[in-house]
């Protein structure tokens, strides 16, 4: 299963959607993202896993970690699109990789986007 990456440049914001296309793994395509362009590890994320993929390996995250936290950032946030109630729990396994990265997860992307503007008005 491929994914799809869209950048918001403006909100410092990149939207990463699994397909059922073949391609690169969603934690592939986030990785190489990352590689050509690392200062969007610092930006917000939302990543919609509302189609069939598969989960990122260990040393997958691993990787995604060491370049979020290579980012000077102040607080980022992933939000999953997700109606997988185990997404959360997944969220708060991987969570204590990440500094300066709050997970949420959102039932759809619209809902997703909307949980940013609100945030930043309650940080």
């Amino acid at each position: 299963m491929g994914a799809v990456v869209s950048l918001a440049e403006a909100e410092r914001r990149v939207v990463v959607t699994a397909t059922t296309q073949p391609g690169a793994t969603v934690a592939a395509t986030i990785l190489d993202w990352l590689a050509r362009r690392p200062a969007i590890a610092g930006w917000d994320w939302i990543i919609d896993v509302r189609c069939a993929h598969l989960q990122a390996t260990p040393m997958e995250i691993d990787q995604i970690a060491t370049a979020f936290n290579a980012a000077t950032s102040s607080q980022a946030f992933v939000i999953y699109v997700s109606e997988d109630p185990a997404t959360h729990e997944r969220c708060a396994q991987i969570a204590p990789k990440f500094r300066n990265r709050c997970f949420l997860v959102a039932r759809t992307l619209t809902s997703a986007k909307s949980l940013l503007p609100r945030i930043m008005q309650i940080i």
